[in-house]
């Protein structure tokens, strides 16, 4: 006895090949809206983009045909915190970048609070009175910088800065 597919339900089974085989309309639509559009990224050929998403990748873009601008920060104001005249007085980049201090006495600034990358602009009216400046190195064109004489009127402008573990002033003067 042969049997035949239609003997064992499978009467819909044909030996075509997979590649002959149709898609159903809703496959094909599927697929299409996935489909990549070949384009060429200069010399890139064969890499594709998603259809739409980057256009006209074949124009050469210049830095000298366009123009760079520099935003402007508006609208900013930093409170300038005045530092509590104190023996050992902290001077912390968390209360502002720009500080003054009024001296009552000589004193030692407790500079511990500035870490790497943080800096302080600090005001100092000193009167008759002086600052010891621990652990800060005094840079100086050519080398050889010292801790400044402040001025015994105005305010004395110095600039605290740390970069790695090592703490910098700069004297900018009065």
């Amino acid at each position: 006895m042969t049997l035949v597919k239609g003997d064992v339900g499978l009467g819909n089974v044909d030996n075509t090949s997979d590649a002959d085989k149709p898609v159903s309309t809703a496959t094909q639509t599927a697929l299409n809206g996935k489909q990549a559009a070949s384009t060429n990224l200069n010399g890139w050929s064969g890499k594709t983009v998603p259809s739409g998403a980057i256009a006209d990748l074949t124009t050469a873009q210049t830095l000298a045909s366009k123009t760079l601008t520099v935003p402007t920060l508006t609208g900013f104001t930093e409170t300038v915190f005045a530092v509590t005249d104190v023996a050992n007085a902290v001077i912390n980049p968390a209360n502002g970048s720009i500080q003054t201090w009024t001296l009552g006495a000589n004193r030692t600034p407790n500079l511990g609070s500035i870490a790497a990358g943080q800096s302080v602009v600090l005001g100092v009216t000193s009167g008759s009175y002086a600052i010891t400046w621990s652990s800060v190195i005094w840079p100086k064109n050519g080398g050889g910088g010292t801790a400044p004489t402040l001025a015994t009127s105005g305010v004395n402008w110095v600039v605290l800065w740390k970069v790695g573990s090592q703490l910098y002033g700069a004297y900018l003067g009065v």
